[in-house]
């Protein structure tokens, strides 16, 4: 019997039920095929383990200040349902730079297509805050919709509205960015609203991204 997850056992040489009806040649082209395939697969496999080593070890690194303490159960929590650690990332990038450089990394490897529509402001911001606060939410509404079913499925509640643990970790985290860098006098309920309108409107732009891929699959 074949070990577990050896895949090379399953593609091997050509049983005469298996190459009936089809030539060597053509055969041997399959075969080819799908030795690339499975190379391809554990490729993939080893990076995005290698990747999602190293965000958890910015995300370990972050949680180890005494100042972010508060955050360790709500991320904990996050991780728990399987929300995205590029999701994650994404939102710690305000007030992380750790976090920032491996999102700007992640950024750059993406296709321009993958840019949304600037999300709406309501004046809540200062001017001088206003462009940075802008940067943020683009670039977590950019992470969401490369990984768009996932977050879909993993960062709502049972009722469809934006995870409660998502908004108040983007509300803990700008109350911070702003309390170090700017003073803005706004209560935590305010940017938790700020938060749950924002992650509304990733949503229904990532209800129809998934709708495409269905369309397109069909």
């Amino acid at each position: 019997m074949p070990e577990s997850g050896d895949f090379e056992s399953f593609a091997g040489a050509p049983t005469g039920k298996e190459t009936a009806g089809e030539s060597q040649e053509k055969f041997s082209e399959r075969y080819r095929q799908n030795q690339a395939a499975i190379k391809k697969i554990r490729r993939d496999e080893k990076k995005k383990k290698a990747q999602d080593d190293s965000l958890a070890a910015i995300i370990s690194a972050f949680l180890q200040q005494k100042s972010k303490s508060g955050f360790f159960i709500l991320i904990s929590r996050l991780v728990a349902k399987n929300v995205p650690s590029d999701l994650i990332l994404a939102i710690l990038a305000l007030d992380y730079a750790p976090a920032a450089e491996k999102i700007d990394e992640k950024l750059r490897a993406m296709p321009p297509e993958n840019l949304p529509a600037k999300a709406e402001k309501n004046g809540l911001f200062s001017p001088a805050t206003k462009a940075e606060i802008d940067a943020w939410t683009n670039t977590i509404a950019r992470i969401c919709r490369a990984e768009a079913k996932k977050i879909w499925d993993t960062a709502r509640d049972p009722d469809g509205a934006p995870s409660g643990g998502l908004t108040q970790l983007f509300a803990m985290t700008l109350r911070d960015f702003l309390d170090k860098n700017h003073g803005d006098d706004l209560s935590f309920e305010n940017l938790k609203k700020f938060g749950n309108a924002f992650f509304q409107k990733v949503f229904s732009d990532l209800k129809k991204i998934i709708g495409d891929q269905f369309l397109l699959k069909k």
